[in-house]
């Protein structure tokens, strides 16, 4: 698990709005076990993939999140914040029975904007991308970002993803 700690208000992707002054704790489910898909719905490519997230499919990954709001309060319970927070906003100091934040957790959740491995390096059967970043069946096409990640890194994914850019950068020159 990590937290992200920030001393402003953060909910719904930043289009949630509070009138006072508010700090966030963001959890964020890092080593998932649970695992979605993207499909091509046809040949066609205007036509919009069909994703299924499988959020929190995994028991052992929605005990994690709920353990995470529960330490996120301890937090906020102790010594050095208790007197400098008021309520809570979300999910709610009401929410206290792991059923009952499963439940919200469930309604709730958000991806964190770092999406991978929907294109990842393996063989023809396990992969869309070779070693070489080149797009299996297909010619003079390489995908060079976070999707060709063979796994979620346990961390941001914004260095793994420079680093493949510029590895792709190197090959692409090298096959000049």
């Amino acid at each position: 698990m990590q937290y992200i700690c920030a001393p402003a208000y953060f909910y719904d992707h930043g289009f949630g709005t509070y009138p006072t002054p508010a700090v966030t704790i963001g959890c964020s489910l890092v080593g998932a076990l649970s695992t979605g898909h993207i499909r091509l719905r046809s040949g066609d490519p205007k036509d919009k993939p069909a994703i299924t997230a499988n959020y929190l499919k995994e028991p052992e990954d929605m005990q994690a999140m709920i353990t995470a709001v529960e330490r996120a309060r301890e937090i906020f319970a102790s010594a050095p914040l208790r007197g400098l927070v008021g309520r809570e906003i979300h999910p709610g100091g009401d929410t206290s029975s792991r059923q009952a934040l499963d439940k919200i957790i469930r309604r709730e959740v958000e991806h964190t904007y770092h999406p991978a491995c929907t294109a990842r390096i393996g063989t023809e059967s396990t992969g869309v991308v070779d070693p070489q970043l080149r797009v299996h069946g297909m010619q003079r096409l390489r995908v060079a970002d976070a999707s060709v990640f063979p796994a979620i890194p346990h961390g941001n994914t914004h260095a793994p993803t420079v680093m493949t850019g510029e590895k792709a950068a190197i090959m692409i020159a090298a096959s000049c």
